[in-house]
């Protein structure tokens, strides 16, 4: 017959690879402190967004369709 062994811990293999996983995020997050890298990622994550909605909205209005007035 087989002969029982004692289960494997695998907590610790997970506990392990939750901290390395929090300890790499909070590395990342980190760089985040610096105003001279914060300002330029800033500017990098909406900067993008403003030119579209602005080209969006200076275009709308040239379009002959776009809120045109019914004829009576």
């Amino acid at each position: 017959m087989h002969e029982l062994r004692e289960p494997r811990d695998l907590t610790t293999f997970g506990e392990r690879t939750r901290i390395t996983r929090r300890a790499t995020a909070h590395a990342r997050f980190s760089e985040y402190a610096d105003p001279l890298y914060r300002m330029p990622m800033t500017f990098a994550e909406i900067f993008p967004v403003g030119v579209l909605v602005s080209l969006v909205s200076a275009a709308l209005p040239r379009n002959s369709r776009f809120l045109a007035a019914a004829r009576a």
